[in-house]
């Protein structure tokens, strides 16, 4: 045996595989971001989980339900994983059923391409006795009794007798909680489940607002930020026994609106897996 020339052409062999390595690999995809199925940038996507979408057929980021969240957070949609079109029957939560499209005729409720980027849920009314209408609920043993609920949202216009109502509410009683446009000053004003309201800030059309609400049942009482400002303090809740439902709608009285909602987050400081 020539021991020499057999290792010679063990490395001439060797060499001619990482060859043939290199070269089918020139094309290859090295980064995560570069597959076909996967988020398009790590922008807004720090210290966030990868899971797979709704709709089975790729990933995407999520915040984490961890020790980092104010509470644990059972509700997190950005409607970047749905379909697009009609939003009824679509998601898949870990803490709530499906979305329901309640819209009356000549009114829809439907998940769009966002111009700037990704999805968004867009209410959209075209009629002066209907109102455009989607809502969603917590499973049972799921009801917010002290939380914080967020919505980002916009409106397209804001006139006399003009509204985009974003509530969270308890579903088994008259408890509407939370805010709305409103076109007659052109602003948003928050609502109390007791049914006390004020304005809250103005608000331009084609303007996106972050609205979050804190609220403690046992305590009665509730707070609001927009856009990450203290604007209103302690208020009396003053009904409802658990909130469980996430309503959104614009008013039958009043017709040509879009009323976008960007995303919508639910923290429980009660839940207890």
């Amino acid at each position: 045996m020539n021991t020499a020339r057999e290792i010679r052409n063990l490395w001439d062999e060797i060499g001619r595989i990482k060859g043939r390595v290199a070269g089918s690999s020139s094309g290859a995809v090295k980064t995560f971001l570069g597959l076909n199925d996967t988020p398009a940038a790590y922008a807004g996507a720090a210290l966030k989980n990868v899971r797979v979408n709704a709709g089975t057929n790729a990933l995407e980021f999520v915040a984490e339900a961890g020790a980092d969240q104010p509470g644990r957070i059972i509700f997190d949609e950005d409607f970047s994983g749905l379909a697009l079109g009609d939003i009824n029957g679509q998601g898949a939560y870990s803490f709530a059923g499906t979305w329901v499209n309640n819209s009356g005729a000549g009114c829809t409720a439907t998940v769009v391409a966002d111009p700037a980027g990704g999805q968004m849920l867009r209410l959209h009314d075209a009629s002066a006795v209907n109102a455009a209408e989607a809502y969603i609920i917590l499973d049972p043993g799921i009801e917010v009794l002290s939380g914080i609920v967020e919505w980002k949202m916009k409106v397209d216009v804001q006139a006399v007798g003009s509204r985009g109502y974003f509530f969270f509410i308890d579903s088994g009683i008259a408890s509407s909680q939370g805010g709305y446009f409103r076109g007659d000053d052109t602003s948003i004003w928050y609502r109390t489940a007791a049914g006390a309201t004020a304005k809250l800030c103005n608000a331009a059309v084609d303007t996106w607002f972050t609205v979050k609400m804190y609220f403690c049942r046992l305590a009665d009482y509730a707070v609001w930020w927009v856009d990450d400002v203290f604007t209103q303090n302690r208020l009396i809740v003053g009904a409802g026994d658990k909130f469980n439902k996430i309503l959104l709608y614009t008013r039958d009285i009043h017709s040509g609106q879009d009323f976008d909602i960007k995303y919508i987050k639910v923290w429980s400081l009660n839940y207890t897996p």
